[in-house]
């Protein structure tokens, strides 16, 4: 049985849209309901049967103001369970560009996304819930891909300079025994994603990677 839980983290206002006196017209109202406010509807609603505010509900609604620790307690209270019960798990970050998907997911050096803090923590959950001597038998691989103008790269194959997939050829897997040789290869594929100047950031990633 598929279980899915929608979260969405309101990021804040960019210098350039303070710049250019944008307002704000997203808000998370509670834990659970967020608000999109329509700026063309007259706050009198005076002759316009459109609703000036929507709200729209989720599993979790983050505020503009929320840190990296409060989007990871949440995310692995469900992702955690998940990998502990040896159910399949994966987070998906969505948005258009420049919405913070990267900064959620990776974030930067002293303040970690999603992405590394679960590799910091995938082994003690498969500890957790071992049984006998099933830690000896288990075997943790990872993959790290980029999709780029419809071509899929390994981030993690150095053998040529593209390192694009045929179709029929599976990802390499590499077997990783502890946090730091799993947060080692995360390293070494991010450094080799593609990345490039946007007007609202500055290291925009110009790919999807999984």
């Amino acid at each position: 049985m598929t279980r899915l839980k929608v979260a969405v983290r309101v990021r804040p206002m960019s210098e350039r849209e303070l710049e250019l006196g944008c307002v704000p017209v997203v808000s998370a109202e509670s834990e659970n309901t967020l608000a999109v406010t329509n700026l063309k509807v007259a706050e009198s609603g005076a002759g316009d049967s459109r609703e000036r505010v929507r709200r729209f509900a989720y599993d979790c609604c983050f505020h503009e103001l929320a840190t990296q620790d409060e989007i990871f307690d949440a995310v692995e209270n469900i992702i955690g369970n998940s990998i502990k019960q040896r159910y399949n798990s994966c987070v998906l970050a969505y948005g258009q560009s420049s919405s913070g998907k990267t900064h959620t997911m990776m974030g930067v050096p002293g303040n970690p996304g999603l992405t590394p803090r679960l590799c910091e923590k995938v082994f003690d959950y498969l500890r957790e819930t071992a049984v006998g001597e099933e830690m000896n038998d288990l075997k943790v691989t990872v993959s790290f891909l980029e999709i780029y103008n419809e071509k899929v790269r390994d981030l993690l194959d150095g053998e040529c300079a593209d390192n694009y997939i045929a179709r029929k050829r599976l990802p390499l897997k590499h077997y990783v025994t502890s946090p730091e040789s799993l947060l080692d290869l995360l390293q070494k594929g991010d450094r080799r994603r593609r990345i490039a100047s946007t007007l609202n950031n500055r290291r925009s990633s110009r790919s999807l990677w999984t």
